[in-house]
């Protein structure tokens, strides 16, 4: 394995771990719905990950061949860095699978798991004062939840607009932010190129410094030799 082989075997391998997640995804999703096919998923999954096991250890191997070890210190860190990152996720990925599919708590199954007798009326829970609420909708705990969402609110400006109203107000609102972040980003070349061209300049004084320092030593030089000299006819 040659150091270019080596990169395109990496991204070989991150591409089976993406197809891996996706299919167990894609297992979770279908067990909800009670769906056999996530059997096949999970098998798909399971396989995938297998595959990838020996192909990171061949990664890490090749590390250490004259081909690969010849590159730099830093080149190697990275290489290190995502060999280490391919194996993190294959873990991950392993126990998700050997694990298998795991319902959310304080949830009621669908109706396909619930089986054919089950009525529509089942699908509610009373609440007090005579309101319905749907099975479906975890059970909450008295107390502070951190992240959670407020209710949108309508303002003056949205009131009075239709659904076209708000989908041009919408575009309208991100056509200024993209003028905007246009004029920063000119605003951020324009500083950078300031940056760059007062670099040169120090560079340039730099450069004058050295030769006034070589000047000076040198007439400097050639003063104490000529003092030397005066003293000697004196």
């Amino acid at each position: 394995m040659t150091a270019a082989t080596w990169l395109t075997e990496n991204s070989a391998v991150a591409g089976v771990l993406r197809n891996a997640r996706a299919a167990l995804l894609k297992r979770d999703a279908l067990a909800r719905l009670a769906d056999p096919a996530a059997r096949a998923a999970g098998g798909e999954a399971r396989k995938l990950i297998r595959d990838a096991g020996p192909r990171i250890d061949a990664l890490a191997e090749a590390l250490d061949t004259p081909a690969v070890s010849s590159l730099g210190d830093g080149e190697r860190r990275r290489r290190d860095d995502l060999v280490a990152a391919l194996r993190t996720e294959h873990a991950n990925l392993l126990r998700q699978a050997e694990a298998g599919y795991r319902p959310p708590r304080n949830m009621t199954p669908p109706p396909e798991a619930r089986g054919p007798g089950s009525s529509s009326s089942s699908m509610t829970a009373s609440m007090p004062g005579g309101m319905q609420q749907s099975a479906w909708t975890p059970a909450t705990t008295g107390g502070r939840v951190f992240g959670k969402k407020a209710a949108p609110q309508e303002t003056a400006e949205t009131r009075p607009l239709d659904e076209r109203g708000l989908v041009q107000l919408q575009h309208t609102a991100m056509a200024q932010q993209d003028e905007q972040l246009t004029a920063l980003s000119g605003l951020l070349h324009k500083q950078r190129r300031m940056g760059e061209e007062i670099s040169e300049e120090i560079a340039v004084q730099n450069e004058l410094l050295e030769h006034l320092d070589q000047d000076v030593t040198r007439v400097g030089s050639k003063l104490a030799r000529t003092k030397r000299d005066m003293n000697r006819l004196g």
